[in-house]
């Protein structure tokens, strides 16, 4: 079969089956700057506070300044920081969103801010979708990598989170890293036009498997058995050119 090369945009999806019990309150994103998720613009992720209390963060890098919209979706009732790079309170919405969910919109310049989401009664739990969107996407530009391109640089992602990326050029390669606590069975895929080929790697960078067009029509698809450890996921184009 003949490939083509027309779009090198995709959508990278992550899923985890456990197989036992997850332990109570485990927290799925960093409850501090320091500890906070990395997240791209455009994209959308999960999260959920997982006991009274509990604080979500995550990370964003603005590339040129803009307007930086964040928010939830769902049916948790939701309330939203957004920081500076240096943690220091920025703004803060309740409700401003659809239903219960927060709602921040501000103009940026470039640089890294963080955003903490909390549920508005500290004593409840709940799931939410958290949204990132900016007036300051720019086209795809071959001089700038949006994610690392070896494990040492590699973008770190959590279970359950979709991650746009983009091949910027022939031969490039987007890495992710991702943390697995419990055994299960980790689902990485692709969608979107481009025709990806994706690997799963160990610790140390080894290939596990690797796949090409298992996934929605020339998107790669993985299914692995996983016990707890740090695991690496390369997106690449089928061709190189």
């Amino acid at each position: 079969m003949i490939k083509y090369c027309y779009s090198t945009l995709y959508v990278l999806f992550i899923f985890f089956l456990i197989f036992i019990t997850q332990p109570a309150f485990a927290d799925d994103h960093g409850n501090n700057c320091n500890s906070a998720t990395s997240v791209n613009i455009g994209s959308v992720s999960n999260g959920r506070i997982d006991s009274g209390g509990d604080y979500d963060y995550f990370r964003i890098q603005m590339r040129s300044s803009g307007t930086l919209t964040v928010y939830t979706s769902g049916s948790t009732d939701t309330y939203g920081y957004l920081f500076s790079s240096s943690c220091r309170n920025l703004a803060s919405n309740d409700d401003s969103g659809a239903g219960y969910n927060f709602r921040i919109q501000r103009s940026v310049n470039s640089g890294v801010y963080y955003v903490k989401v909390k549920h508005y009664n500290s004593r409840n739990t709940g799931n939410y979708r958290f949204h990132v969107e900016s007036s300051s996407q720019d086209p795809p530009n071959p001089t700038r990598d949006d994610h690392g391109n070896s494990i040492s640089s590699a973008t770190r992602i959590n279970a359950n989170t979709t991650v746009n990326g983009n091949i910027e050029r022939g031969g490039d390669l987007d890495f992710f890293r991702i943390q697995v606590s419990t055994p299960g069975n980790l689902k990485i895929f692709t969608i979107g036009s481009t025709d990806t080929y994706g690997y799963l790697k160990n610790s140390s960078g080894n290939n596990l498997t690797s796949n090409d067009d298992s996934g929605p029509g020339s998107n790669f698809q993985i299914n692995k058995s996983v016990t707890p450890g740090t695991y690496y996921i390369a997106t690449k184009h089928y061709s190189s050119s």
